[in-house]
């Protein structure tokens, strides 16, 4: 449905609950919420709505008893509730106005004692962070995604017992990592400016299972001395600037889940744990400085849950395990840009929707299974891999064959019989008409008119000869030409 919503909502005193989300109305948001009365949820998001956000010229059975309000995704702008500041909601649990064009700083939400969640995120708003969103003493908010900003400054220690989910990420905060997290189960940092030593999250407490610092600007090493994640179920710190190798400890964590380590300076071995673990679904370690072979060798059962292993851009060696067939799961694999060597194993899933192993050593022949991909899997690198069809094609001399490219070849080889055929019979035409023409002067003979005619019908045979053997050249190389490759 669209257009604009009528007026005629002030006498709909009993009306407790309001959903007009995902259609293609438009108009004064404010123009509706003002019709309000003692409603209790509202959902107006994915609309065309506009205007901005001044609950001053609300009505107070409104800002008493609305309970969820979600004005998401709609053309909203200006400041959130420049009228009077903040209204004081004294029901509000859930606020909502992400994907809109809102700008200036981050309300404090300080007298909003029931709010659980808040989000606002992909606005235009600026300024610091209110750390009370974050302390103890807050209230019982349990979610803030204020990310896909432009805020700014540091983020203080978390302190909060309530806060669980916390995005800020593409932000332009700054600093250090907070050194606590509180109760937080998802914090996500990424896309922001942070500095220093990712130790930090040492301390972070056993309650956190996201962790999200990629893009950032952090240094250090990876911690060794940290038990405590035991719930941890993602880790993705790429695009920072981390050195060292993966601690052993990081094959301890019962649930962990996914690992993105790209785009850092990481060396040394890979760990074997990692790719015994039945958990693990998501490893990318590209863009490192990895060396040595991939462990692989020693897998133990079929039960792994592999789904997307990205090493490439490292320095591996070695050879491709067979057990790799063990990971039957598997939909993503990238071994490219490495110095690896030997053949492709068989048995590698054939349901795999990307695969790439070019700029390596690699030989043999492609698995069948595998031929689906284009060659820009295969190559660049790997001059001594073939695909099967090229492999088992009969040799002809050293480098000829009637593989791929045999019906070319045997095309030629047709055109060019045809082509002397037509040579041969154009000489022998001419020699004919040159005997018969050296015979009749040596006798001093004149041309009779019979003779005439003779020469005239030997010329007209020569003729039809070339012109008959040159239309099936030309008739020949046509059809070749329109057949299908």
């Amino acid at each position: 449905m669209d257009g604009e919503i009528p007026s005629g909502f002030t006498g709909l005193e009993l009306l407790k609950y309001l959903d007009l989300h995902s259609n293609d109305f438009s108009g004064d948001v404010m123009g509706l919420l003002a019709q309000l009365g003692g409603v209790m949820y509202v959902d107006l998001s994915s609309n065309n709505f506009s205007g901005s956000l001044d609950l001053g010229i609300g009505t107070s059975d409104f800002i008493s008893s609305i309970q969820y309000l979600n004005i998401s995704h709609n053309n909203l702008t200006g400041e959130l509730f420049p009228h009077d500041g903040m209204p004081y909601f004294d029901s509000l649990e859930v606020f909502d106005a992400s994907n809109n064009h809102f700008v200036g700083n981050v309300p404090s939400f300080t007298f909003i004692v029931s709010l659980r969640v808040i989000k606002l995120s992909n606005n235009q708003l600026s300024g610091s962070l209110p750390q009370g969103l974050l302390q103890e003493n807050s209230m019982i908010l349990s979610e803030l995604d204020l990310s896909l900003n432009q805020i700014e400054g540091p983020v203080g220690s978390i302190t909060s017992g309530n806060l669980k989910n916390l995005n800020l990420s593409s932000n332009r905060l700054s600093g250090p990592l907070p050194t606590r997290v509180g109760h937080c189960s998802v914090v996500d940092l990424s896309n922001n400016m942070f500095t220093g030593n990712l130790s930090k999250i040492q301390s972070w407490g056993n309650y956190v299972e996201v962790i999200a610092l990629s893009s950032n600007a952090l240094t250090g090493t990876l911690p060794n001395q940290t038990s405590q994640f035991l719930r941890l179920t993602s880790l993705k710190i790429s695009n920072n600037s981390l050195e060292g190798g993966l601690p052993p400890v990081l094959g301890t964590y019962p649930e962990l889940k996914d690992i993105d380590f790209s785009l850092n300076q990481l060396n040394g071995f890979l760990l074997p744990s990692l790719f015994n673990s039945t958990k693990l679904t998501y490893i990318n370690l590209s863009f490192n400085d990895f060396t040595g072979t991939i462990p692989t060798q020693a897998l133990i059962t079929q039960n792994y849950s592999l789904e997307s292993l990205d090493l490439s851009h490292n320095a591996l060696t070695g050879n491709l395990s067979p057990e790799l067939g063990k990971f039957q799961n598997m939909v993503h694999l990238d071994l490219s840009n490495n110095h690896l060597e030997g053949d492709i194993p068989d048995d590698l899933p054939g349901t795999m929707r990307g695969f790439n192993v070019s700029y390596n050593n690699l030989s043999g022949v492609v698995p069948a299974n595998l031929e689906r991909f284009p060659d820009s899997a295969f190559h660049p690198g790997n001059s001594l891999l073939v695909l099967q069809n090229e492999a088992s094609s009969p040799k002809i001399g050293p480098n000829l064959s009637f593989g791929r490219h045999g019906s070319h070849m045997k095309s030629a080889m047709r055109v060019g019989l045809i082509a002397a055929l037509v040579g041969g019979a154009s000489v022998i035409a001419l020699l004919t008409l040159m005997i018969y023409c050296r015979t009749h002067r040596a006798h001093g003979e004149k041309t009779s008119s019979k003779d005439f005619n003779v020469k005239k019908d030997l010329s007209y045979i020569t003729n039809r000869i070339w012109f008959s053997s040159s239309s099936h050249l030309v008739s020949y190389t046509w059809i070749q030409r329109s057949k299908p490759s």
